[in-house]
């Protein structure tokens, strides 16, 4: 009877340990990426956040900043906006033309560097599907995102 325990407890640990999900530092992101963010002006200064597939989130400021990671989303929202983006196709993106302030979308890509859709918010249909988008990305995290 304890061995029958013993073992049903080893095999619940085991799976325990198996089911962590890999967790990223900034010095080692994978691909894929989504990255969304806004900047311009004087300086050229953005700010920028990524999402990995895992629902992990990172925020940079600045030109010369650092990836700094920021609470985790659900793994399953972020899955859905890789779902989404996909559908959009951003290599066949309308560009919108940005003014001095912009908002983007951005893919790095392995092969080409980075695929990257910038669009004015002010002078943007809301409706339009990359700033809709944005705006959903930016709803991940409303205290940090929002100031």
């Amino acid at each position: 009877m304890q061995k029958i325990t013993l073992l049903l407890l080893t095999a619940v640990c085991g799976l325990f340990f198996t089911c962590k999900s890999t967790r990223y530092k900034t010095d080692n992101l994978p691909q894929p990426q989504i990255r969304w963010g806004k900047g311009g002006g004087i300086t050229g200064a953005e700010t920028a956040w990524l999402l990995l597939e895992n629902g992990q989130l990172f925020r940079k400021e600045g030109t010369n900043g650092a990836w700094v990671e920021q609470k985790k989303a659900k793994a399953k929202k972020a899955k859905a906006f890789y779902e989404r983006l996909t559908q959009l196709d951003l290599s066949t993106a309308e560009t919108y033309k940005p003014g001095n302030m912009y908002h983007f979308v951005e893919i790095p890509d392995g092969k080409s560097g980075l695929k990257r859709v910038a669009f004015d918010p002010g002078k943007t249909a809301q409706d339009a599907p990359f700033f809709t988008l944005y705006k959903d990305l930016t709803g991940l995290q409303p205290a940090v995102v929002n100031q």
